[in-house]
């Protein structure tokens, strides 16, 4: 379970990057630098040293306005599209360009919000990928996270899949529930459609309290 610093209620638009196993860069220093996909959080930032060694460093995404941001104590690794830039301490930026990938795992951006006036630190939000094709069945659960709000909302939640299971024939939505203390706070009333039928990658999914009995 990961824990969010939420913002904002449904903002800007989202650029929603494949995360792939493995990603070769190019850089204006003349090296050339891998990120390794550990979760869709985290990433091994790899260096080649001289002598063919390898200099690894763990980073953890971090907030950022645009594209995907990930950093540790001492470097910062910001991807925009297919160009990145590496910032460390005490070194100049560099700049590098995209020149291979493996993408073996793609993911959705929900953006969330909810109209109340009101946040609920400490309850859990849970986010779903649903095949829902067929009408007389329950959807199918293709990937889903769960996450601990901390303060306000969040703006936005990285649902990883496997393009590998998704059928452009078939018909996929987003599932949102916020819960606390077991008690079901709100959730997305209406369908989000992603991936497949016109859909994109990014939803924008309003949260509702539930209809009282």
């Amino acid at each position: 379970m990961t824990r969010i610093l939420p913002t904002a209620v449904l903002a800007l638009s989202v650029a929603v990057p494949a995360l792939a196993s493995e990603r070769t860069y190019q850089c204006n220093d003349g090296q050339q630098r891998r990120i390794k996909q550990v979760d869709s959080q985290t990433v091994w930032l790899i260096d080649s040293e001289a002598g063919g060694e390898e200099r690894r460093e763990l980073l953890s995404q971090a907030v950022s306005a645009s594209g995907v941001r990930y950093a540790s104590l001492r470097s910062e690794w910001w991807e925009k599209g297919d160009s990145a830039l590496l910032n460390r301490l005490g070194q100049n930026q560099v700049q590098c360009e995209l020149v291979a990938q493996a993408v073996t795992e793609d993911r959705i951006m929900v953006q969330i919000g909810w109209r109340e006036r009101r946040a609920f630190p400490g309850a859990t939000l849970e986010v779903q990928l649903l095949d829902v094709s067929l009408a007389d069945a329950p959807a199918k659960v293709i990937s889903a996270k769960t996450s601990v709000l901390e303060v306000g909302i969040p703006l936005a939640v990285a649902l990883p899949f496997k393009p590998a299971e998704i059928d452009r024939r078939m018909t996929y939505a987003v599932s949102v529930r916020l819960t606390q203390d077991g008690k079901l706070l709100m959730l997305n009333t209406t369908r989000n459609t992603v991936l497949t039928r016109g859909a994109g990658k990014v939803a924008e999914v309003l949260l509702v309290a539930p209809d009282k009995p």
